[in-house]
């Protein structure tokens, strides 16, 4: 029994000592954190995607400008044509007979006031005598009054007659405007891309037979946010590489969208209707700028840890803009020089000890 005991007893002593010795004191290690420098007067662009459709700048229905039969059509569809080109005739024969009519209706009023003017002149001569005669006492008064009423009736019926004749002149001349209107040319130059109607249909005025486009500069449509109306300014603003040219004065209520345009030269890869999609760019600005790892939010506020004699100091920082991958500073928001940590501040308190490694 008393050996038993003895053996516990050194076996405990020996466990003693043995945990005593084999204790170590934990030490906290120091993180190694990665550091970045403010970058001085960084170019940022702010843009937004927008989409739009193709269109041609110029285009058109060309339409009939008096009723009739289509006589012909003198080109085709798809064929591109100069301005002043003849493009179709309407109702020919009848308007060149009515510009006839109205010739032979003036010839006759012309006649007619050939005639008028001689029995004026004959009333003329006549009332001159019987003046003479009067005052001679040859005859009565009451003949030289008969001679003046038909004078005067001479003189009325040459007026009546420049009248018929004024007319005569005004329906010749609508007769050669309609005339004129009968053949319809292109008004610019450009491609017939749709015919409307066929030789033979009957047209109305202002009814169409060709869609016409001026295929020589298109334009391309966009519909933007109404959030950006006010960063949108003709001329200054860019859609991809070419300057706005149109802005809408108003925005659809219903959309809350207004509508911009602008111009490119032909390509033979684009095509009306084709959709294109590129950047609307708002504003570019330079600002001093660190990279979007060195920022970090915390109860919903932006902050960064500055490195400061070893240890961090936690600094809030102000809403900014954010672009490929660098986010935009206000003009003194970080101190000149400061070291800013951009990598393992995910686990760092304000204070803490660090040690740093250059990026």
């Amino acid at each position: 029994m008393k050996k038993m005991i003895l053996v516990l007893s050194s076996v405990l002593l020996l466990s003693g000592c043995g945990s005593q010795e084999g204790k170590v004191v934990a030490r906290k290690e120091i993180p190694l954190v990665k550091v970045a420098s403010v970058m001085p007067g960084r170019k940022f662009v702010e843009s937004t995607a927008v989409q739009g459709t193709v269109r041609t700048k110029e285009s058109t229905v060309v339409s009939a400008r008096i009723p009739g039969t289509i006589d012909r059509l003198m080109v085709e569809e798809g064929t591109f044509v100069k301005a002043g080109t003849p493009l179709f005739q309407v109702d020919l024969e009848n308007l060149t007979n009515a510009v006839r009519l109205a010739e032979d209706d003036l010839r006759v009023c012309q006649a007619k006031l050939e005639e008028a003017e001689s029995v004026e002149g004959k009333a003329r001569a006549d009332d001159d005598r019987m003046r003479r005669l009067v005052a001679a006492k040859a005859v009565t008064v009451d003949a030289a009054e008969r001679a003046d009423v038909k004078l005067k009736n001479a003189t009325a019926a040459i007026k009546a007659v420049k009248a018929q004749i004024a007319r005569a002149e005004t329906t010749l001349l609508i007769a050669k405007k309609n005339l004129s209107d009968s053949v319809v040319c292109a008004p610019f130059d450009g491609m017939l891309v749709k015919k409307l109607k066929n030789a033979g249909d009957y047209v109305a005025p202002g009814m169409g037979v060709f869609n016409m486009d001026n295929t020589g500069c298109y334009e391309i449509c966009f519909s933007v946010d109404d959030a950006f109306y006010a960063l949108v300014e003709p001329g200054k603003t860019f859609v991809g590489e070419w300057p706005v040219t149109y802005k809408s004065p108003n925005v659809s209520p219903v959309s809350r969208t207004f509508e911009i345009r602008v111009q490119i030269p032909k390509d033979g890869n684009i095509a009306p209707g084709m959709l294109v999609k590129t950047r609307l760019v708002l504003r570019e600005f330079t600002a001093d700028a660190l990279p979007d790892a060195a920022v970090n939010r915390q109860h919903g506020q932006d902050m960064v840890y500055i490195v400061e004699d070893g240890h961090v100091r936690a600094l809030e920082l102000s809403p900014g803009f954010s672009s490929d991958g660098f986010r935009a500073l206000k003009s003194g928001e970080i101190p000149a020089g400061a070291k800013v940590v951009s990598d393992g501040m995910l686990l760092l308190n304000d204070g803490d000890e660090v040690r740093v490694k250059e990026e």
